[in-house]
C-alpha cells in the first residue's frame, strides 16, 4: 500500500479547552472514500464513541474489521517550558526572555485510560479496536525532536517568525534572528524584534515562541507521515512554512488538496453533506461503494479536477450529454431503446422529462443494445456522484 492511498488525521471537534464536542462526519466519510486506509488520530476514543451514533456500534466495528479504518492515540505532545520549568522542578529557575526549553509532555496513566475506555465498549467493537490500534514506533519522539532542533537552527525559524508577524497584522521588514542551542533541549535566540517592530519584550518573545511551535507541529506531522507511510492534512496556515521546508514537494505532501477537491465537487453538484447528529451512515453501502469501479474511476478523475474552473466542473458533473447517458441507463431508458429507432436528435429535442412517454412498444435488437452500451457507456464519475455517494446516508 503506497503512501498516497493512506491518510492519518483527526476527526474530533474540540472547544478551546480541548473538550470533544462533536465529530466532523463529512471529513470522516470523505477520507474513507478517497483513501484505502484511514488512521484516525483519536482523542482518548471520545470521537470513536460519538461515531457510534452515526455509524452504529456494529457498523463501526465493520469498518475496523474491513481494514478501512484504524486508530491511534497521541503518545506524547511537546511544549515550551522554559519560563515555567520551576513548576516541573522547584530547584530550577525560569529562563529569561528569548531563551526556550522544549519538553515532552505525557498524560499520566495514558495507556490505562485507553484500555479502560476500550474495555467498557460493546464486545464486537472492543475486539476490533484492540486489533485496529496503531502504535507509534519506539523512536518516534526522538525522530521528531531531532528534526525539530535542526530546523530551529536553520533559516526556517525566520520564515516561521515572519508568518507569525503577518498573522498578527504586522508587516515583516528586515530584522535579525538567530537561534543557538545551549543544551540538549535549550535554545537562546538573538534578535532585534523589539526594536524593529516597537514591541514589548514579552510580546516579541511570544512571537518567536509561536514560530518555533509552528515548526514543531509541522515536523511532528511529517514524522507521523513517515512513521505510518500515510498522508496527513495541512491547513492554509501551514502552507508558507511547509513550502519553505519542502519547496515543490509540499504541494503533494498532504491529503488536504484531495479532500478540498472532493468538497468542491460535492458543493457544485449539490450533494448531501453528512452532519453529526442528523445523518446516519450506511456502513455496508459505504464499504460496497469504496470497492466499486465507479469509486475508483472517480478518485482517478478527482486528482485532475483542480485544473477545471467551476464552470467546467459544473458541466462535467451536470452536463446535458451526461444527463442523457444517465437517463438511458435507467430502467425506463433501457426498456424504450428508442435512440436508434428515432435518432439521438429526437432524444435531445424532446428533453429528458418526456422520455417516459415516448417510444412505448419499440423493440430493439441485441445488436442495438450492444451498440447503445458501447457508444454511450455509463459515466463512472456521474454514476458515483448521482447514485453511489448519496446512497450512503439516511436522514438527509
Amino acid at each position: 500500500m503506497d503512501i498516497a492511498s493512506r491518510v492519518v488525521a483527526p476527526v474530533a471537534v474540540q472547544d478551546r479547552n480541548n473538550k470533544v464536542l462533536s465529530v466532523d462526519l463529512a471529513a470522516f466519510v470523505t477520507r474513507l472514500l478517497l483513501f484505502d486506509r484511514y488512521i484516525l488520530q483519536s482523542v482518548w476514543l471520545e470521537d470513536l464513541i460519538l461515531l457510534q451514533h452515526s455509524c452504529g456500534t456494529h457498523g463501526l466495528a465493520e469498518l475496523f474489521e474491513s481494514g478501512a479504518l484504524k486508530f491511534q492515540t497521541a503518545g506524547f505532545t511537546f511544549g515550551q517550558t522554559g519560563q515555567a520549568r520551576q513548576t516541573f522542578n522547584p530547584v530550577t529557575s525560569p529562563l529569561p526572555f528569548f531563551s526556550y526549553q522544549f519538553s515532552v509532555l505525557r498524560v499520566q496513566d495514558a495507556e490505562q485510560r485507553v484500555e479502560r475506555t476500550i474495555g467498557a465498549l460493546d464486545a464486537p467493537l472492543r475486539v476490533e479496536l484492540i486489533k485496529g490500534r496503531v502504535v507509534e514506533p519506539a523512536e518516534y519522539s526522538a525522530t521528531v525532536f531531532d528534526v525539530f532542533y535542526r530546523d530551529l537552527k536553520s533559516g526556517l525559524l525566520d520564515d516561521a517568525v515572519r508568518a507569525e508577524l503577518r498573522r498578527r497584522g504586522i508587516i515583516p521588514i528586515a530584522h535579525q534572528i538567530h537561534a543557538e542551542q545551549k543544551g540538549e533541549d535549550e535554545f537562546a535566540v538573538e534578535n532585534d524584534l523589539s526594536r524593529r517592530y516597537l514591541l514589548p519584550q514579552n510580546e516579541a518573545h511570544r512571537i518567536i515562541e509561536a514560530g518555533m511551535m509552528a515548526i514543531g507541529r509541522m515536523d511532528e506531522r511529517l514524522a507521523t507521515m513517515r512513521a505510518h507511510a500515510a498522508l496527513t492534512g495541512f491547513s492554509e496556515e501551514d502552507k508558507p512554512l511547509l513550502d519553505s521546508k519542502l519547496g515543490a514537494v509540499a504541494s503533494v505532501s498532504g491529503s488536504t488538496l484531495r479532500e478540498k477537491a472532493f468538497t468542491r465537487v460535492v458543493a457544485i453538484k449539490g450533494l448531501p453533506v453528512p452532519e453529526f447528529g442528523s445523518t446516519t451512515v450506511d456502513v455496508k453501502a459505504l464499504l460496497k461503494v469504496r470497492e466499486s469501479d465507479e469509486c475508483k474511476a472517480f478518485k482517478q478523475w478527482l486528482n485532475g479536477s483542480d485544473a477545471l474552473s467551476d464552470k467546467e466542473l459544473r458541466e462535467r458533473v451536470s452536463g446535458l450529454g451526461r444527463r442523457v447517458r444517465q437517463a438511458i441507463h435507467t430502467k425506463t431508458g433501457k426498456a424504450l431503446r428508442f435512440v436508434f429507432s428515432n435518432g439521438l436528435g429526437a432524444v435531445l429535442g424532446l428533453g429528458l422529462p418526456g422520455l417516459a412517454g415516448v417510444g412505448a412498444g419499440i423493440s430493439v435488437s441485441a445488436v442495438d443494445f450492444f451498440l447503445l452500451e458501447t457508444l454511450m457507456p455509463k459515466d463512472a464519475v456521474i454514476n458515483f456522484l448521482s447514485e453511489g455517494y448519496p446512497s450512503l446516508f439516511d436522514g438527509q
